[in-house]
């Protein structure tokens, strides 16, 4: 390998120059049919059958979903539905009852009742 030293003052052209006739000249001299060594041929390992490859993709699949700590079964599954479904409902109860006691703290400015003649007077004035 070439260094870049700054007293060669050599372009990245010409150092690129340079290594590629070396690394022909290289090859030239390397070149023949006795320099390369035979190669070993060795059988495929046999293929597996559809169902074993399947079954190995599932059985990863369920490894997966017991270390993440999914409910195996359907009962498991459905019980935590419910108990989600419990959870909400019983958040939204306590949403509705802390926005009644809001509405009933609140107070509410009603109307003055207005008489009938307070009104013929309203209209003729």
């Amino acid at each position: 390998m070439v260094q870049l030293d700054p007293a060669n003052n050599l372009t990245t052209d010409q150092l690129l120059a340079q290594q590629g006739t070396a690394a022909i000249t290289s090859v030239d001299s390397e070149a023949g049919p006795s320099s390369l060594p035979p190669v070993q041929i060795a059988p495929l390992p046999p293929t597996a059958s559809i169902t074993d490859l399947r079954a190995k993709l599932h059985d990863r699949l369920d490894k997966f979903k017991r270390d993440r700590g999914e409910p195996e079964t359907r009962d498991e599954l459905e019980a935590e539905r419910r108990a989600k479904r419990g959870e909400m409902r019983d958040k939204r109860r306590k949403e509705r009852k802390e926005q009644r006691r809001k509405s009933k703290a609140e107070p509410t400015a009603k109307p003055a009742k207005v008489s009938q003649f307070q009104l013929i007077l309203k209209k003729i004035s």
